[in-house]
């Protein structure tokens, strides 16, 4: 499986405290939770097991890819600890009453973010990752409106 010297933090699953269930899919759940020892909200994505996830997303960093903290490799437990985007996902967004306000400059705004975070993934970041399942389930608006992709599914 993964051996000691994996390249990312192991985070201890007592070391997280679970919330709600803020989403899912074929994957598994995703929780809002607290990082007890960091004193930091974050999500974590329950899996069935963790093959190189996790060695991937530790050496991602783009303002708009969601931030990978660690992981959780404790058999049952395996979960992948992220920053958690308090704004839900677009989908949702774009769902309520919230997005009739939005104007072209927002729209405009958050379509370049989504590219440039699309554009890092398939040419600039360290490990090339081919998304394959874009859609606006699968990126959150963070507390300061900056739109976040995740759910990379299998990279």
């Amino acid at each position: 499986m993964l051996s000691p010297s994996a390249s990312f933090v192991q985070i201890k699953f007592d070391d997280i405290h679970f919330y709600e269930n803020c989403g899912g899919g074929s994957f598994g759940s995703v929780y809002r939770a607290r990082w007890i020892s960091q004193d930091k909200e974050v999500a974590v994505k329950k899996l069935l097991k963790i093959e190189n996830e996790a060695e991937i997303l530790s050496v991602l960093s783009h303002r708009n890819i969601i931030q990978f903290y660690g992981a959780i490799v404790e058999a049952p437990n395996y979960g992948i600890v992220t920053e958690y985007a308090s704004g839900g996902s677009l989908y949702d967004y774009l769902s309520s009453d919230e997005s009739e306000e939005m104007n072209m400059g927002q729209i405009m705004t958050w379509a370049a973010e989504i590219a440039r975070g699309m554009h890092y993934l398939h040419s600039e970041a360290p490990v090339k990752v081919i998304h394959r399942d874009l859609k606006s389930r699968n990126v959150v608006v963070a507390a300061d409106k900056v739109l976040k992709i995740c759910d990379f599914g299998a990279v």
